[in-house]
């Protein structure tokens, strides 16, 4: 597993004409943060675009992304959301995506009902269970 390293990009989620994910290009922008310096980037946060993806984007960014990079830089998928409960979900079931990036999840609003407090918590995963 790649190391964090010093320098991590925050990376936007390039769209096609028609305001989907393009998968390619995302890909290219990936590998050319890491040939520009950036030991690795964040990838759905929200300077990724993250609050306007799908559940099912999400993941297969992050997948596409790491597959795309391979050990040569870290990737840290941001689980985080608006909701303290899509959060806590897609955090478990972040281990089930075929790549292993790193996740984080961040909250940084004010407490809902429901949110009695606001913690940001980041996690590595070395591997995820077979």
């Amino acid at each position: 597993m790649a190391k964090l390293g010093r320098l991590l990009t925050a990376m936007v989620t390039p769209m096609d004409e028609a305001g989907k994910v393009d998968w390619d290009q995302t890909k290219r922008l990936a590998n050319a943060l890491l040939d520009s310096g950036s030991d690795g980037m964040v990838v759905g946060a929200t300077t990724g675009e993250g609050p306007t993806l799908r559940h099912e984007e999400k993941l297969r960014l992050w997948g596409e992304v790491k597959a795309a990079v391979g050990e040569r830089g870290a990737v840290v998928a941001n689980t985080g959301n608006y909701s303290t409960w899509e959060s806590i979900q897609m955090s478990r079931e972040f281990p089930t995506t075929t790549s292993r990036p790193r996740r984080a999840s961040t909250s940084t609003s004010k407490p809902s009902p429901d949110q009695p407090t606001c913690r940001a918590f980041f996690t590595t995963f070395p591997a995820a269970p077979a």
